[in-house]
């Protein structure tokens, strides 16, 4: 049999295990965020308060990132000094925060999802 007649085969889920090995990118993802929430110390974590992101915690994300923006300005145009901690704020700590909680949020979702 030549390579154009073969017949490609994705494989399939079993019981065994759910999430079958594909190159999928979005699949591979899922994977990963499924590990880290069915992790054992996960599931003891009480992260749900800080880093599950709702409408509100992104309007306040978005405020704090432009009023650490503003007052870097305004400390640094007033004073004649160069200072750093709302710089780092708004250019390090807040972004990394976002992107933690939009990949637990997801995998939060995924979860759910799946256990339906």
């Amino acid at each position: 049999m030549d390579r154009a007649t073969e017949k490609t085969t994705t494989p399939k889920a079993t019981p065994t295990n759910p999430m079958p090995q594909t190159k999928s990118l979005k699949n591979k993802l899922k994977k990963w965020l499924l590990l880290i929430l069915n992790n054992p110390i996960m599931k003891n974590i009480k992260y749900k308060n800080f880093f599950l992101l709702s409408w509100k915690k992104l309007g306040i994300l978005i405020v704090s990132f432009f009023a650490s923006i503003v007052l870097h300005n305004l400390i640094s145009g007033l004073m004649k000094i160069e200072e750093a901690l709302f710089f780092i704020i708004a250019i390090v700590i807040i972004p990394v925060y976002f992107l933690i909680a939009i990949l637990l949020t997801t995998a939060d979702y995924l979860r759910k999802k799946r256990s339906k």
